[in-house]
Formats: structure tokens, C-alpha cells, sequence
């Protein structure tokens, strides 16, 4: 006989009791009614023992035991565990709060995994089966959101001045100028580049001009903006994907495109547009130093008093201009004059001057 104690499962009440320990079965009598006896199958009950100190024996139906008694416990294992249902919360409950923390540490790096590299990995991967023509779809869709004031004479000069660039591109291009204090450029998926009059000012030489322009050419080249949506998007579009068809998964962007003009591309992304944005200036005999001079003047305008809208979404660090100028090291390329973008540009700086 071994002490222990009853609880109802009705009230927080325990009523002691004297308990047998069987090969199959356990029976217990009740301490102010010897008369009252109830027997349970191990096959009927679950068992959880809280740091080895305590143990708590459940019936679905008719309440449970509570047992302290080392010997109880030990007697009762001995049989037990070959009939226990072995479960990740009994191991838990088994091994208390070392256990709780640990399997939330692991539940917590699990989830961190699946969300910053599973769900972006299978986003990018569903972006390259969505259709080329899906990129221009969506892009038209984002620029008749964007509600900004166009300088068309600008926007003339700027498409004459890209015009003069090979871009090797299955992609139809459209250049604008956009009205606005704020220093900013950005691609649309598709092939729309939109730069704002303010960072005309700020451009000092053709080079520096296409080399803005190449790297804008580049993220659409990349799919940059689309990647980012379906990355940014993963969760809702895998699901789509999963319970549906491709048709879903561009519904469920197009519902976003409003965003494009101002997502935040990655480093990666960015090392990849400067990099593509080179090889076209090297491809049509531009001084690459201007990619280089670029970004200078981008780091040199004043962010204490307001992150300008083209670095918020284009990051600028000492390591992407450090990769730039050690590209252009290792290739090399001769450049040549190019009056017709010498004089374009001439024009468009006589309307954008400081």
C-alpha cells in the first residue's frame, strides 16, 4: 500500500487514499471509506510525472491521483512506461521548465528559420515562374496609382538621352521626370524609370546621369521590384499558390502594386544593379568612374535633416561604393566621347541646374 490522493476533477478537493500497485492495473481505497475501492487499467489512463517529485494519474471519466510517495512513483514506473503514449508535451510536463524553455528556444529558432529563409526562398522561386509579361501588367498597374506631376519636356530630353544607351533589353523602356523637391528614381516592373527633377540637380556629369539610369535599367532587368513583393509576400502567395493556381498568386501581388515605387531593395539587389549597371557603361564605351561619382554625391548629401526618398530605398554603404571602384578595377574599359549625350545632357542641366 503506498498514500497518495484523489481528486474529482469537480472540485479542487483531494481525498486521500491507500493505492496497489499491479502488473496491469492499479486499485486504490479511500482512507474515510475503506468500503469504496476503484480499479484502472494502465491501458485507461494517462500518467505525467512533474521533475520525478510528483505524480498525476488522469482517468477520462473518473478524476485522477496525485502521488508524492517516492516508492508509489517508482513501483508505478516500473510497469508504466512500456503502455505510455510518449509525448512531446509529457516530456515537457516530465522534465519541467528546463524542458518548456528549451523546446521554446527550438519552436522560436524553427519559425525564424522558416520566415527570414524558407518563406523568402520560395517566394523568389515562385517569382521566376510568373510570366515576363506579368512584370509590364503589373508595372502599368503601379504607374496608374502614382500620382505625380510629369515635366514633359524633361521627360523628352531624358528618353532622347536613353535613347543614345544600348540597353540589350527584351524590355520596352519608358523614361519621365517627375515634378518634386525630393531627391528620388525609381523602376517600375516592366521598364518604367521615373526620376525626380530634384536629383537632376544634384547629377553633375552624363556619366553620372547614365550610370542612374543603368541602374534602374538593371532592377528591372532583375526583376528586382517583383522579387521583392513576392519575398516580402511570401507567406500569402505560397498559400495561394498552394490551395489555387498561378492566376491567384498575381492577383494577390497586383492587390500591392501601389507599393513598388517605394519598396526597399537588399543589398544583394543593389550590388546586383550596380554591378549590371557597370557592365552596361562598359558595354556602351561610358566612363565607368561615373557609377563611382554617383554615389559619392549621393553620400554626400546631408541626411540629418531628412533621409532623401532615393537612399531610404536604394541603401547606400562604404561597402557598395568600395565593390563598385574595385570592379572597375577588374575590368577595365576604354570609354569614348559621345557628343549627341553630351548635348542632351547639356540641355536637360539647363533646366534642372542647381
Amino acid at each position: 500500500m503506498y498514500p497518495g490522493n484523489y481528486f474529482d476533477n469537480q472540485t479542487a478537493a483531494l481525498t486521500a487514499v491507500d493505492i496497489q500497485i499491479h502488473s496491469e492495473h492499479l486499485d486504490f481505497h479511500f482512507l474515510e471509506d475503506n468500503t469504496r475501492k476503484i480499479s484502472w487499467l494502465y491501458s485507461e489512463i494517462n500518467a505525467e510525472t512533474f521533475n520525478k517529485r510528483v505524480l498525476k494519474i488522469k482517468h477520462p471519466t473518473e478524476g485522477g491521483l496525485e502521488i508524492t510517495d517516492p516508492e508509489c512513483i517508482q513501483a508505478f514506473t516500473s510497469y508504466y512506461p512500456f503502455r505510455q503514449k510518449k509525448s512531446l508535451y509529457g516530456w515537457v510536463i516530465r522534465n519541467g521548465n528546463k524542458a518548456a524553455i528549451s523546446l521554446a528556444a527550438l519552436l522560436l529558432g524553427i519559425f525564424l528559420i522558416i520566415y527570414f529563409l524558407v518563406l523568402p526562398f520560395l517566394g523568389d522561386v515562385i517569382a521566376k515562374q510568373l510570366p515576363k509579361s506579368f512584370d509590364r501588367e503589373l508595372g502599368d498597374l503601379a504607374r496608374s496609382t502614382i500620382h505625380e506631376k510629369i515635366d514633359t519636356t524633361g521627360s523628352d530630353l531624358l528618353t532622347r538621352f536613353a535613347k543614345q544607351i544600348n540597353w540589350n533589353s527584351k524590355d520596352t523602356f519608358t523614361f519621365e521626370v517627375a515634378k518634386s523637391s525630393v531627391i528620388n528614381a525609381y523602376a517600375l516592373p516592366g521598364g518604367h524609370i521615373v526620376v525626380y527633377e530634384e536629383l537632376l540637380k544634384k547629377i553633375n556629369t552624363k556619366e553620372e546621369l547614365a550610370a542612374l539610369l543603368s541602374h534602374e535599367v538593371s532592377h528591372v532587368e532583375y526583376r528586382h521590384s517583383v522579387r521583392k513583393l513576392c519575398k516580402d509576400m511570401s507567406t500569402s502567395i505560397i498559400v495561394s499558390a498552394f490551395f489555387s493556381n498561378i492566376g491567384s498568386v498575381t492577383s494577390t501581388l497586383s492587390s500591392q502594386a501601389n507599393t513598388l515605387s517605394s519598396l526597399t531593395y537588399s543589398r544583394e539587389y543593389e550590388k546586383e544593379a550596380d554591378i549590371e549597371g557597370l557592365a552596361i557603361l562598359r558595354k556602351n564605351k561610358i566612363d565607368q568612374q561615373g557609377m563611382v561619382k554617383l554615389l559619392d554625391i549621393l553620400s554626400s548629401i546631408d541626411q540629418k535633416i531628412k533621409i532623401p526618398t532615393f537612399l531610404s530605398t536604394h541603401p547606400l554603404t562604404k561597402d557598395r561604393i568600395n565593390y563598385v571602384k574595385e570592379r572597375i578595377k577588374e575590368s577595365p574599359a576604354p570609354y569614348e566621347e559621345n557628343p549627341e549625350l553630351t548635348k542632351i545632357f547639356k540641355q536637360l542641366k539647363e533646366l534642372y541646374h542647381s
